[in-house]
């Protein structure tokens, strides 16, 4: 199907569906009218022919003969184009920008490390979407290069449709691809994927037949920005405040979507060294164990044993302290025996205060891994209503 998420099935065609009912059952009562929408739109028990039965409306259908007439009237409308303008949309974290023509909405996930962003175009019928997945690289040993070629095997398999180009790509340092399939329905679907220390970067160009090769669509692609790697300190604050610290290196992150904070997403932020090669992340998290109260100790080591667990590490020294007026919490982290392909040791910091809980992770425990543990502090957080 065209429909690549159910997050975009959910959001793009369900909740469409229930905005449209709603509209013609306030309009409907009072004149006449005719609707037109496209046929995704209306099969299923959240398609609009079932929504409107259940408003009452009685729905039956309508059909007739195909001629020869109304397929060249088809075809006609199918080839219409109308211009319309772009405008620059930036993500979250200010690593990227992309020229849509719309705005650009950041769909939850309900995936760490992951995000979605997506730019409807009604009026020609066509979507540019936006897929970003953290790889965690610099942990795992693992470099730009070695997802290059992961992708490269798979490409055959990743990509649907007849492959017409494959031409490799560079954007301020970082490698890639430039892709372009037909469908069976003979429509183009343009890729751009990037390959960076810390994450793959997907860009998505679709619509009806030639469109996305009109040299409008086509500037999704070519006004594409992306921030360079680098060595410089950067003081990093959620979308809503509450604590800051410095990264330094190339931050980029996953945050709260504002208007959807309640999509199960903490904040996570990560950087990369590009001198050093030295890896920093930060994550909020919310831990609501009722089934255990426990001192604030308990607790923090609990969420360093879970975070060390899941990457492979066992627990190699733990340090207390409430030097800084809060409950904190240093770790070293040992790679486990049965690995090879990660990086031997981590370094840990885990704090708590006002029922939040941030774990602080560094590759390297020299004077810059100290330098980003002591420099986190609590703040005010950002509220837009008293």
């Amino acid at each position: 199907t065209d429909n690549p998420t159910s997050v975009y099935h959910k959001y793009f065609i369900v909740e469409r569906n229930k905005n449209m009912v709603r509209r013609i059952d306030s309009i409907v009562n009072s004149k006449s009218l005719f609707i037109g929408v496209g046929a995704a739109h209306l099969p299923g028990d959240e398609g609009m022919i079932e929504l409107l039965r259940n408003e009452g409306f009685t729905v039956r259908s309508v059909t007739s003969k195909s001629s020869n007439k109304s397929h060249k009237m088809r075809k006609k409308l199918e080839a219409l184009y109308k211009s319309i303008p772009f405008q620059e949309e930036e993500t979250i974290d200010d690593f990227m920008k992309v020229s849509v023509p719309g705005e650009l909405y950041e769909m939850p996930t309900g995936k760490v490390g992951r995000m979605e962003y997506l730019c409807p175009e009604p009026i020609n019928g066509g979507y540019y979407n936006v897929i970003r997945q953290f790889t965690l690289g610099p942990i795992f040993n693992k470099d730009p290069e070695f997802y290059q070629k992961s992708l490269d095997s798979l490409l055959y398999i990743a990509t649907p449709g007849e492959l017409i180009k494959k031409e490799y790509i560079e954007f301020n340092g970082y490698k890639g691809y430039n892709i372009l399939t037909k469908t069976s329905k003979n429509a183009f679907v343009n890729y751009n994927v990037f390959f960076t220390p810390t994450e793959i970067v997907v860009l998505k160009g679709f619509g009806l037949k030639d469109y996305i090769l009109k040299s409008g669509p086509k500037s999704f692609f070519s006004k594409l920005s992306l921030a360079p790697s680098h060595s410089n300190w950067t003081t990093v604050t959620p979308e809503f405040g509450g604590a800051e610290w410095q990264m330094k290196g190339l931050v980029t992150g996953q945050d709260l979507i504002p208007g959807l904070e309640d999509s199960g997403i903490e904040p996570f932020y990560q950087s990369y060294d590009q001198s050093t090669k030295n890896y920093y992340m930060a994550l909020r998290y919310t831990l609501n164990d009722l089934d255990y109260i426990e001192e604030d100790s308990f607790d923090l080591a609990y969420l360093g044993e879970q975070f060390a667990e899941r990457l492979g590490y066992d627990i190699a020294s733990t340090d207390f302290s409430t030097n800084k007026g809060y409950a904190n919490i240093r770790q070293e982290l040992k790679i486990k025996d049965k690995y090879t392909d990660r990086k031997s040791s981590l370094y840990i910091n885990l704090i708590t205060e006002r029922g939040q809980y941030y774990l602080m992770c560094s590759t390297t425990n020299d004077a810059d891994g100290e330098k980003f543990f002591n420099s986190f502090k609590l703040t005010d957080y950002k509220l837009d209503q008293p």
